[in-house]
């Protein structure tokens, strides 16, 4: 072991330690990570939102799930039949949502920039 490395490793241990334990363990499997937050949004208005590239079960998983608790309003950006396939093998129902046809992340990105800078520019 380089000298000096004890120390780096003894530095790191606290660190990994910390990422190894799983915050969820032990609590239902219905536990929302952020339940005090919408908690605390709930009786706001929704707030209209570019979801870019939601292509992930996480990614769009999450963006329906806070349409329905009302706290945004999706766009959904991106490949719009991989989008629909994805939500049919995940059990999500997509449709009430409109879809921005973008063929990569780049340009779901681009155009998501293009919605909210319009959005901003608005009365």
């Amino acid at each position: 072991m380089p000298a000096g490395s004890e120390h780096l490793m003894s530095d790191l241990a606290p660190l990994a330690e910390a990422v190894a334990v799983d915050p969820l363990v032990g609590h239902p499997p219905d536990f929302h990570v952020f339940q005090q937050f919408i908690e605390r949004c709930k009786d706001l208005p929704a707030i209209t939102t570019a979801v870019a590239w939601p292509l992930s079960d996480v990614a769009l998983k999450g963006a329906v799930e806070a349409a329905q608790a009302g706290l945004i309003e999706p766009t959904l950006i991106g490949d719009g039949p991989q989008m629909k396939a994805l939500a049919a093998k995940i059990g999500l129902d997509i449709s009430a949502y409109p879809i921005l046809q973008a063929d990569d992340e780049a340009r779901a990105a681009e155009l998501a920039v293009a919605m909210c800078a319009r959005a901003a520019r608005r009365p």
